[in-house]
């Protein structure tokens, strides 16, 4: 394997290496693994349907490393970057490692993932979490989420998905975590927060947010 610490900072893998690194994903050593990763997520997504189950296993194995999951978060991304039709799954993938992880996104690597991917991305990523079945727990990571979005772009996509966000899970993963100031400057957005203000379903603190 080349030193990937002392690689170009346009580096990019060639198909044949990335496919040769995309081979040692499932080896123990944890050091391959985040050299393998490291080189997959800078490398261009090509027609590999069969990394992603790969990918998530990764992620949810308790023995793998922050690095390594990282590494593997940052990958997902990248295929959700090229290919939007794995919104969905890379969002799920994104909920069930906060679930599992009580360790927050630290634990799990997200922070640094997201934080290393473009805003067009992270958008995608944030449109396809708000379409998850959500519990008032994943307000902690949607809502700091939203906080990595540009900010005009963000409330944007929330105000398109407000006819979307009809469950307590969805209403408090929104509203748990984030303030309601930019929801009274439109007229779709009061009326979202009169019938979360009316809803018996959710917590008080949550209504009165």
């Amino acid at each position: 394997l080349p030193d990937l610490g002392h690689r170009e900072p346009d580096w990019k893998p060639s198909p044949g290496y990335a496919e040769l690194m995309a081979g040692l994903l499932d080896v123990e050593d944890q050091t391959v693994l985040a050299l393998a990763l490291d080189a997959l997520a800078l490398a261009e997504p090509r027609a590999e349907p069969d990394i992603l189950p790969v990918l998530e296993r990764i992620v949810m194995a308790p023995s793998s490393k922050r690095d390594v999951r990282a590494a593997a978060l940052k990958t997902l991304l990248r295929h959700l970057g090229a290919r939007p039709e794995t919104g969905p799954a890379v969002a799920g993938l994104f909920r069930n490692a906060c679930r599992r992880f009580s360790g927050g996104l630290a634990e799990v690597g997200i922070d640094e993932a997201v934080q290393s991917t473009p805003g067009t991305v992270r958008l995608e990523l944030f449109r396809h979490a708000l379409a998850l079945d959500l519990d008032p727990d994943d307000a902690e990571w949607v809502g700091w989420l939203f906080g990595q979005l540009p900010e005009d772009d963000g409330w944007k996509l929330i105000l398109e998905s407000l006819p979307k966000l009809d469950t307590p899970g969805k209403r408090s993963a929104l509203l748990g975590r984030m303030g309601a100031k930019e929801l009274t400057k439109s007229p779709a957005g009061l009326d979202f927060l009169r019938s979360v203000a009316t809803d018996s379903r959710l917590d008080i603190y949550v209504r009165l947010n």
